[in-house]
């Protein structure tokens, strides 16, 4: 049975993603099944221009049959334990670029092996537009020299990247 409750929500977010996306970056769907006996469908929607920032839902039905997903863009977890009718509104806002991920990384190397910080804010989400003054704000900040205090508790320093799924901007202090 729940392979057909993960056939039915693989075919709905199937249906109501594939056209707004190209020949290039179809939906992909994966079944399998973990060491708990959890059956799981990944939902991945590859980004046109930038592999890392992939729009990517893990839809889980435990024993119970309780089904939960989580939906992650790129590095930044965006939400967990969402309904279908969440998860697919959820992606909507991912894709219509009210999602803005913004991604701390310690160095260059680091950045280029999505290595995210361990000390301190690896992450930070922002919805629009309901968040656009703080992201601003964060903007302004990242796109500033570092002052002393930053480079005392590291915090803000290192390599910075933001990203929605129709924009990207990396900053480096």
């Amino acid at each position: 049975m729940a392979a057909t409750i993960l056939e039915q929500y693989a075919t709905a977010l199937t249906r109501t993603f594939t056209g707004r996306t190209t020949p290039d970056t179809r939906p992909r769907t994966v079944f399998d099944v973990t060491e708990k006996g959890e059956e799981v469908l990944e939902f991945v929607l590859p980004h046109p221009e930038e592999p890392r920032h992939a729009v990517s839902l893990t839809v889980t039905v435990e024993r119970g049959q309780e089904v939960t997903a989580d939906l992650r863009f790129g590095q930044a977890e965006v939400a967990t334990g969402l309904s279908a009718d969440e998860a697919i509104a959820a992606i909507g806002e991912v894709l219509d670029g009210n999602i803005v991920a913004l991604t701390h990384y310690k160095n260059r190397d680091a950045f280029d092996d999505r290595r995210l910080v361990t000390s301190g804010q690896a992450q930070w989400l922002f919805q629009m537009p309901d968040d656009a003054d703080e992201l601003a704000c964060m903007t302004a900040r990242l796109g500033s020299r570092a002052n002393f205090v930053d480079k005392l508790t590291g915090k803000f320093v290192g390599v910075f990247e933001m990203y929605a799924w129709d924009r990207r901007e990396m900053f480096a202090r």
